[in-house]
């Protein structure tokens, strides 16, 4: 730092604060990119369960049962079937799923290939939905990978809670976007902040011109050469530098103007003392001519 110029120590300054407002602007921006983008696909979650419920009332009509192990809707046996399910997914690009208890019967969950059908739900989402009744809605992971989700509680006639219907998004798939978009902005940023350092850098360039040449010119003053003038540009200036630079080219004229006076001075004792001279030695031939007198 002691070795940088005024300029270089300004510009340094420039940049710590512009990367500094950046990262800030950034991690603002990430922070509540992440949180809309949670809750918009959290809506869309919910949205799209209760379409897919609807839809599934029209498509079999009836109430949901458990017969042998197996879930039915009316008379419509769902366990191993995968139409519906593929339908949704299909519909909403999302991972539709249908539980008998907390069992996979039907799903577009995939496992190593496979549908991942007799599987098991966590015991977090399994306690809320099938224990308490309630929707279960946020992040849980699905075979070790984390999903945005909403289980939904399946009911018989009599309220009795057999199952379960969930509808889920990968949470790599909303990370993606989220990065997408956070590129994006982190782009216009970069943009933005070099454009604002090659800005500064003009106008510090023009700040520190003034100040340099003024270092320079108090440099050649103090060699004796008061005949080099301010150059007009620098005069011109309306702010601080203009000022300096004006404050200069008058010293430097009230310098230049002593020096001519004194010179004139010294011409004219120079003269004088010529002309004494010249009387001291007519004086002195007259003596010597008429030395009785």
């Amino acid at each position: 730092m002691k070795n940088l110029k005024v300029r270089g120590k300004i510009n340094l300054l420039i940049v710590c604060i512009i990367l500094i407002l950046s990262a800030s602007v950034l991690i603002l921006v990430h922070h509540n990119l992440s949180n809309i983008t949670d809750e918009s696909y959290s809506n869309q979650l919910k949205s799209n369960s209760g379409m897919a419920l609807k839809l599934l009332d029209e498509k079999y009509s009836g109430a949901w049962k458990e017969k042998g192990g197996k879930l039915y809707k009316g008379s419509k046996l769902i366990s191993g079937d995968t139409k519906f399910v593929d339908s949704i997914k299909a519909e909403t690009g999302e991972e539709v799923t249908i539980f008998l208890k907390d069992t996979r019967i039907s799903t577009t969950v995939m496992n190593k290939g496979n549908r991942a059908v007799n599987t098991k739900a966590l015991s977090e989402v399994s306690n809320k939905v099938l224990k308490s009744g309630e929707d279960f809605r946020g992040e849980t992971k699905i075979l070790n990978v984390p999903y945005e989700v909403i289980y939904k509680p399946i009911r018989d006639n009599e309220g009795n809670v057999l199952g379960m219907f969930f509808i889920g998004i990968s949470k790599s798939v909303i990370n993606n976007q989220i990065f997408q978009v956070f590129k994006s902005i982190g782009i216009i940023v970069l943009l933005i902040a070099i454009l604002s350092v090659i800005a500064a850098n003009i106008f510090v360039s023009k700040i520190t011109k003034v100040l340099l040449y003024s270092a320079e010119y108090m440099n050649t003053l103090s060699k004796g050469d008061f005949t080099k003038e301010v150059p007009r540009e620098y005069l011109n200036y309306k702010d601080e530098g203009g000022v300096l630079a004006k404050g200069i080219e008058g010293m430097r004229k009230s310098v230049n103007n002593l020096l001519y006076t004194i010179r004139n001075d010294f011409k004219t004792i120079v003269d004088e003392s010529n002309s004494l001279v010249l009387i001291s030695k007519e004086l002195s031939g007259f003596q010597v001519m008429y030395p009785r007198l």
